[in-house]
C-alpha cells in the first residue's frame, strides 16, 4: 500500500505540470483511494473533494458518478461505525498550498473558489439521503 501511496503522489506530481483537469483528477482520485487507511482519511478526503471538484468543473458525468459510489462506501462504512463521513470544504482545501493546480483551474474558468461548493454539496447530501435511508 505505500508503495501505492508512493506511485499515486508521484503520478499527481506529473500531472499537475503536464496534464489538463481530466489527468489531474483521475489522479486525486486514485490518490484518495490508496489513503482510505484510518490513520489517512483526512488526507484521502481532501484529494477526494480535489477530484469530485474537477469533475463538476469539466462537467465529466461518469467520472463523477464513480466519484459519488465511492463516497457512499465511505459513507456506509462511517455508517457502521456510528459515524459520519464529511469532505472539507472548497475553500480549505483550496487555501492549502499542495492544491494550488486545483485552485488556478478552478479560478480561470470560474473565477471563484467556492463555486462548485453549491453542486458538491447538493450531491453529497444526495449521497447521505441515500446512504441513511439503508436498512
Amino acid at each position: 500500500m505505500g508503495q501505492g501511496v508512493a506511485l499515486g503522489r508521484h503520478a499527481l506530481a506529473v500531472r499537475k505540470r503536464l496534464f489538463g483537469p481530466h489527468g489531474r483528477a483521475v489522479s486525486h482520485h486514485n490518490l484518495s483511494e490508496y489513503l482510505r487507511r484510518p490513520s489517512l482519511t483526512e488526507e484521502s478526503a481532501l484529494h477526494q473533494l480535489a477530484a469530485l471538484v474537477y469533475w463538476a468543473v469539466i462537467r465529466a458525468g461518469e467520472h463523477l458518478q464513480t466519484s459519488l459510489r465511492n463516497l457512499a462506501v465511505r459513507c456506509r462504512r462511517a455508517r457502521r461505525e456510528g459515524a459520519r463521513y464529511a469532505l472539507p470544504r472548497v475553500a480549505d482545501l483550496a487555501a492549502r498550498p499542495e492544491f494550488d493546480a486545483l485552485r488556478r483551474f478552478v479560478q480561470d474558468r470560474q473565477a471563484n473558489i467556492e463555486d462548485p461548493q453549491q453542486e458538491i454539496d447538493a450531491l453529497t447530501a444526495q449521497v447521505q439521503r441515500m446512504v441513511e435511508s439503508e436498512p
